[in-house]
């Protein structure tokens, strides 16, 4: 996207639009002790903001205790029980043949951060939305992932892509529907601040229908909070018109079987927060 572009797609918001990010990469951000935002965007770097997010620092990267560049993608930043912050990110090294997830911590509000610790076995391909890890009042950090399952052809070969004319700018509109794959989601969490993780215990989860008499569809990008101590929502984006829903009673040790909502939604990942202050 160019400026030019983003300027016309600005054009045509609705004036009650708080603001327009266009892709630049998935931001993450938390509210440092002195009341400072902390932004990571992109390709894992920093950014400050003094007056509750109106305006923003250059971008700078983030680095380790040595002063080497810490590079990654999908941000995911919390701020850990202890007060310090943690930061799960996606990174594959040169020739490993997953898709690992990392996690690194910062003692002095992000100006240094510490040695990465895998969050997922070896080899293994997790993918992470960005901004989706949450820490619940037990400390626990619980972080949602997904692969999927199947040989992954996004637009095969004699299928015209979906691309729409916006203004005198073509622009792609469709992609994901061409899939002939199935996504299923798991979760990871944490007792100790990072140090170690497990998986969820009861596997992966995706949706059925009538319990596979009508078939087996994806279970994707999924957020989740935390309704009350122990008790943990996980909303799913699926390709069904819907949003689904799996309950936690046990702080994200075990998710129930994906249902549907009451939520109409097109193949597109939801956003979910507890309202601060508040039992909403």
């Amino acid at each position: 996207m160019n400026h030019d572009f983003d300027k016309r797609v600005a054009g045509t918001l609705p004036k009650e639009t708080l603001f327009l990010h266009t892709y630049a990469g998935a931001a993450s951000i938390k509210e440092l002790k002195d009341g400072r935002l902390l932004n990571i965007v992109g390709r894992l770097e920093k950014q400050i903001s003094e007056d509750g997010g109106e305006t923003w620092s250059e971008p700078a990267p983030l680095t380790d205790r040595s002063g080497n560049q810490i590079v990654g993608n999908s941000a995911n930043l919390v701020v850990l029980k202890s007060g310090a912050l943690g930061l799960i990110y996606a990174f594959t090294p040169e020739g490993d043949k997953g898709r690992p997830a990392w996690f690194i911590r910062s003692e002095d509000d992000g100006e240094n951060w510490s040695d990465p610790v895998l969050v997922s076995e070896p080899s293994i391909k997790a993918a992470i939305w960005n901004d989706t890890a949450i820490v619940t009042s037990t400390g626990r950090i619980v972080l949602p992932v997904y692969w999927y399952v199947g040989k992954r052809v996004i637009i095969p070969q004699g299928v015209s892509a979906a691309v729409g004319l916006f203004g005198d700018e073509w622009t792609g509109v469709g992609g994901h529907g061409y899939e002939n794959i199935i996504d299923t989601t798991w979760v990871y969490y944490s007792d100790d601040e990072g140090q170690t993780w497990r998986r969820n215990e009861d596997g992966e989860m995706m949706v059925t229908i009538d319990y596979s008499a009508g078939g087996h569809f994806s279970c994707e990008e999924s957020v989740v909070a935390e309704v009350s101590p122990g008790h943990l929502l996980m909303v799913h984006r699926t390709q069904l018109g819907r949003l689904f829903q799996s309950w936690s009673d046990d702080d994200g040790s075990t998710w129930s079987h994906p249902e549907p909502t009451t939520l109409a939604s097109s193949r597109a990942p939801a956003c979910l927060r507890r309202v601060p202050g508040t039992d909403d």
